[in-house]
């Protein structure tokens, strides 16, 4: 019969292994959302020169849905404030 502390112990070690892997699923999640951002901030950069700072943060903030609709919207948009505009 095991004994009960050991069993709140391998209880509680399972738990926090299982959290410190959503953890690093959720750290990598993070990197890659900003990692779109910063991509998508460079190519305004090289196409418009000037982006200003509500775009800047927009983007930063924004979901993967809206960063991969805003990179799609960099090749036709005329002003870099066009690519994050309402549809």
């Amino acid at each position: 019969m095991d004994h009960p502390n050991a069993t709140i112990m391998s209880t509680l070690e399972r738990a926090f292994q299982r959290g410190k892997a959503e953890g690093r699923a959720e750290a990598r999640a993070e990197a890659r959302a900003e990692g779109r951002a910063e991509a998508l901030l460079r190519v305004l950069e090289l196409r418009f020169e000037q982006v200003p700072d509500e775009v800047r943060q927009a983007v930063m903030s924004g979901s993967a849905e809206q960063s991969n609709n805003w990179a799609e919207r960099v090749l036709t948009a005329k002003r870099p404030e066009d690519v994050i505009a309402a549809e």
